[in-house]
């Protein structure tokens, strides 16, 4: 079929279509059956319809238009302005009434003018004249004392309000320490055997206030017949306790305090001679107490920290600087006599002479070196024990001098063989946590008196105690303590051990 399609088509049957004009190009479709036909009729008849609904929306929106328009609507609305914001009304903060301040003015401008302040000057230069009379009395706390000093100089009074009844009670008190007479029962230290079974019998009496600050250095007398026990702290003080009356309460016991250094006092130990006590300080003075003669003899004065020292004999000894010297010091000589035996082997901290051969002594250095060296050839050391990290404490074994116990900062005590001298070995070493902050005196590890199969050391476990080694290092004892005690020390033949602590409290086990 062919049907021509410019406004209408026709079909069979005499059905009749209206086409849209829109399709008006469309000249001829040629169909290959009726269905195709009639399908595509219908298909222009429903685009015919959509065409005239929007023909006629349109139509009406412009109707709409129109009528506006001649109302005169649109022109008003295109008129108006669009509304303005209002502003917030900010209300002014009252402000208080501030008090008249004169405007400063240059004093210096003012003095060239003739123009002086009168009172505000003269006040002015008294607080000036006050605060330097403060800083002045603060430098002479903390200045060196020169020259000998009596006890009565350097006493701090505690038990009373005069120094004189004070120090004629100590006075006392040390001439009481050459009696022979056994005054208190308590038993000498055992033999290695027993030892261990004597410490775990050792009852914890409390504790005592010594000195005033962080204790630095402890001993105890070597006496038979009255417990004194002395102690070195932070600010140059040394205490004494005298005990022997008071074992069951060490809380009560009587104490003295003299000032004798102004800086730390690193070591304080008894000659082998006990009538004379001898410190050394971080002021770089070294003195001796003679207990007979009540007088604090200067022996040595450098401009190094002095760290430690140890006794060639009731006479001589030997001083560790900090500057790595070691000086040999004979206090029956001029100070000027001195002599440096060792130079430039780091910061020192400690130093120990061997008991039997004198002649050759240790030194522990921040360098992780404790260095072996014999007085009679001193270019170089005998030996060298090397540490992971510095070297806190090396101390000879106290009868044989066979071992040397040494704690480092790498967290280890160790302890070495030196029976022969120039081939040194290390026998054990185990950790251990030396690391104790700034507040704390770092741990010294310290041989038993009389048994060179155990020794004793401070611990930062929570629990506090002392803790006690046997020869392999291997903790056999924990003595309970309130309180850290990292510095310890032992009566050399009575069964007394006491520790320090960094408040100045001493704890004591008897």
């Amino acid at each position: 079929m062919e049907a021509v399609a410019f406004y209408s088509v026709e079909f069979i049957n005499n059905k009749r279509f209206d086409c849209n004009r829109a399709y008006s190009r469309l000249v001829s479709v040629k169909f290959e059956s009726y269905a195709n036909a009639i399908d595509f009729c219908m298909f222009l008849e429903d685009t015919s319809l959509q065409m005239d609904y929007e023909e006629s929306r349109k139509e009406i929106i412009n109707q709409r238009k129109r009528f506006l328009e001649n109302l005169g609507i649109i022109e008003e609305i295109q008129s108006l302005e669009p509304p303005k914001k209002l502003k917030p009304i900010r209300q002014k903060r009252k402000v208080a009434d501030k008090e008249a301040v004169q405007r400063r003015r240059s004093r210096r401008l003012e003095m060239q003018n003739g123009i002086s302040y009168g009172d505000e000057m003269q006040n002015l230069q008294q607080s000036f004249e006050a605060s330097a009379k403060q800083s002045t009395s603060n430098f002479e706390e903390y200045k060196r004392p020169e020259g000998a000093l009596t006890m009565l100089d350097c006493c701090i009074p505690l038990q009373s309000n005069e120094k004189a009844e004070d120090v004629a009670n100590l006075s006392t008190l040390f001439g009481k320490l050459k009696m022979v007479e056994d005054r208190f029962n308590i038993s000498d230290w055992k033999t290695s055997d027993r030892i261990l079974e004597q410490l775990s019998n050792l009852n914890y009496r409390e504790r005592l206030k010594l000195v005033r600050s962080r204790i630095y250095s402890l001993c105890i007398h070597p006496s038979n017949c009255r417990i004194l026990v002395t102690a070195g702290d932070k600010i140059g003080r040394i205490g004494f306790a005298d005990l022997t009356d008071h074992v069951t309460d060490v809380s009560e016991a009587p104490t003295w305090q003299f000032a004798p250094h102004s800086a730390p006092v690193n070591c304080i130990r008894f000659a082998p001679d006990p009538t004379k006590l001898f410190s050394c300080s971080y002021d770089g003075s070294a003195r001796y107490l003679d207990l007979e003669a009540g007088v604090f003899e200067e022996i040595f004065v450098d401009d190094e920290a002095c760290k430690g020292f140890d006794f060639l004999s009731s006479n001589e000894l030997l001083i560790s600087l900090h500057d790595g010297t070691v000086c040999k010091v004979d206090i029956r000589e001029p100070m000027e006599n001195s002599k440096p035996c060792v130079s430039n082997a780091g910061r020192l901290r400690t130093v120990s002479v061997h008991p039997l051969e004198k002649n050759y002594f240790i030194i522990a250095s921040i360098l992780g070196l404790a260095t072996v060296w014999d007085l009679r050839k001193l270019k170089n050391p005998v030996s060298e024990l090397k540490h992971k990290g510095g070297v806190n404490s090396a101390y000879f074994s106290p009868l044989t001098g066979n071992k040397v116990l040494t704690a480092a900062a790498s967290n280890t005590i160790e302890v070495w063989d030196t029976t022969k001298m120039t081939k040194t070995k290390k026998l054990k070493s185990i950790p251990h946590n030396n690391f104790v902050g700034r507040w704390v005196t770092n741990f010294r590890p310290v041989w038993h008196p009389t048994v060179e199969s155990v020794c004793f050391s401070g611990s930062t476990n929570s629990i506090r105690h002392i803790e006690v080694f046997d020869e392999n290092l291997r903790a056999v004892k924990l003595l309970g303590v309130t309180t850290m005690c990292s510095i310890i020390d032992c009566h050399p033949e009575r069964a007394i051990l006491c520790g320090g602590n960094s408040s100045g409290y001493v704890s004591v086990f008897i």
